[in-house]
């Protein structure tokens, strides 16, 4: 069920996170506040999409 005027939960604290307010890692599907992904770097999930980012621009450019 998708709500009127939010973007999807946070990957990070699992909050709803407000459109225009959401982060996404290019190529990835995973929403993330932007302020979870500047304050918690080291956080499990934000390392995780951080690193598979990595991966697909390594890839494309091979």
């Amino acid at each position: 069920m998708k709500h009127e005027g939010y973007a999807g939960i946070c990957a990070c604290c699992f909050e709803p996170v407000r459109q225009g307010e959401e982060y996404r890692f290019p190529g990835s599907s995973a929403t993330f506040h932007a302020r979870c992904v500047e304050l918690y770097p080291n956080s499990y999930s934000v390392k995780k999409e951080r690193h598979k980012a990595e991966l697909r621009a390594i890839a494309s450019v091979k």
